[in-house]
């Protein structure tokens, strides 16, 4: 049996309001903060052959498990369990919240905007947390999703949009399909240890009701069960595709 260790709560400043003159990521200096905590936290941990498993607050907080990961190992892969894409970056969020940005930012996708105080916090993310190798578009693949934004849209199409699995082929081609699809995409990049975040709106919110973000049309209770059994045959056993790198649940 594997051997579970409780490093404990990581301590976080308190979330405010938006940047002292009204502008900029809302948040941002509380925010910046939790994250390197977050991955300062997961440096400890990384390499020493366990597997981290974060429970945490919104899924900024992957910024900085990811971040950590990738630093370790720049070819580690990403299940994203979302309803969201997190895709955006500052000039492109209509919400200016950091949770929303979160693959934008381990991906290194730029600040397009003008606001001099965005952009310079949009640098300071990257700069003090993210690694000058980024993680590749190419070891990503999305489930569950069924709320984007336009500029998110138009970034999964200029990629490859296959890898983004929503709701709707979930539904028209069967969960286990799409998750053999997920893996056939992850195996074919290369991938050999995968990272699994999983944001809890991908449940329907009438299994999850307290998450903030929720989003109507999500996983029901079985389906959820169904996912993790794949998820176990993904990662959890010998003659598995894939290792465990590590795994977020998260909002």
């Amino acid at each position: 049996l594997a051997k579970v260790t409780d490093v404990g709560n990581i301590p976080t400043r308190p979330i405010g309001l938006p940047g002292t003159n009204g502008t900029g990521i809302r948040n941002f200096d509380a925010a910046l903060d939790n994250i390197l905590r977050v991955r300062e936290m997961l440096e400890s941990s990384t390499g020493r052959g366990v597997v981290p498993v974060v429970l945490g607050g919104d899924h900024s907080l992957s910024i900085g498990t990811l971040s950590a990961a990738i630093a370790h190992d720049a070819t580690i892969g990403v299940l994203w369990i979302d309803a969201h894409a997190d895709l955006n970056t500052p000039d492109t969020s209509p919400s200016m919240n950091l949770h929303g940005m979160s693959l934008a930012a381990v991906m290194r996708l730029p600040y397009g905007g003008a606001d001099e105080t965005t952009g310079s916090q949009w640098a300071r993310l990257l700069n003090e947390v993210v690694p000058e190798q980024a993680l590749d578009p190419r070891r990503v693949v999305w489930i569950g999703l069924r709320d984007l934004d336009d500029a998110e849209r138009q970034r999964l199409v200029q990629g490859d949009v296959r890898r983004a699995v929503t709701m709707y082929e979930v539904d028209h081609f069967g969960l286990e399909g799409m998750m053999e699809h997920a893996a056939g995409f992850l195996e074919r990049a290369g991938v050999e240890r995968l990272w699994v975040s999983l944001d809890v709106d991908v449940l329907d919110p009438l299994i999850a009701p307290g998450t903030g973000t929720g989003v109507r049309g999500g996983f029901n209770y079985r389906e959820m069960h169904l996912l993790a059994e794949f998820l176990y045959e993904l990662v959890g056993r010998e003659t598995s595709p894939f290792d465990m790198a590590g795994v977020d649940v998260v909002e």
